[in-house]
C-alpha cells in the first residue's frame, strides 16, 4: 500500500471487485491517496477467496480509515458463472458494515456520468479526465 498522503479527514475507498483481481483506490478531498490491485491466488476455492478478501480489506480499512466504501456494481453478477463474484461482493459489504462504514454500490456508467457528464465514456476518457482535473 502506498501512503501518498494520509492526512485527509474524509476518505472514500473505491473497490472494483473481481475474483481474479480486485482493484482499489482511496480518495480524499485533495485527490488520490492510494491505489492498487489485489490478486487472489485461489479464486476457485470460495472459502479461501472470501477469507483472503476479508483479511486484505480489513487491513486496508484499518490503514486508511475511510468513511465510505463505493463498490462497483457489475452486470456480471447476473451470470451463473459469477457466483463467487456475488459472494465476494457480499463479503466486502459485510466487512465494511461490520466496521460501521457507509457502503454504496455504483455502476461504471454512474461513475462516468458523475465525472464526465456522460455515462458512456470509455475507461480511457475517464482516466484522461481524472489525470487532467486532479493531477495537472
Amino acid at each position: 500500500m502506498r501512503n501518498l498522503n494520509n492526512h485527509y479527514a474524509h476518505k472514500v475507498l473505491g473497490i472494483d471487485p473481481g475474483t481474479r483481481e480486485t482493484g482499489f483506490a482511496v480518495i480524499g478531498h485533495m485527490g488520490l491517496i492510494d491505489y492498487g490491485v489485489k490478486s487472489f491466488k485461489d479464486r476457485m476455492n470460495r472459502k479461501k477467496l472470501l477469507t483472503d478478501a476479508k483479511k486484505w480489506l480489513s487491513k486496508l480499512i484499518a490503514f486508511h480509515r475511510p468513511k465510505v466504501i463505493v463498490i462497483e456494481k457489475s452486470n456480471l453478477t447476473r451470470l451463473k458463472s459469477s457466483k463467487n463474484l456475488r459472494y465476494l461482493i457480499a463479503q466486502i459489504e459485510r466487512t465494511a458494515k461490520k466496521q460501521k462504514l457507509k457502503v454504496v454500490q455504483m455502476t461504471p456508467n454512474t461513475v462516468r456520468k458523475i465525472l464526465l457528464g456522460d455515462g458512456w465514456g470509455t475507461k480511457k476518457e475517464t482516466a484522461k479526465f481524472i489525470a487532467r482535473e486532479r493531477f495537472p
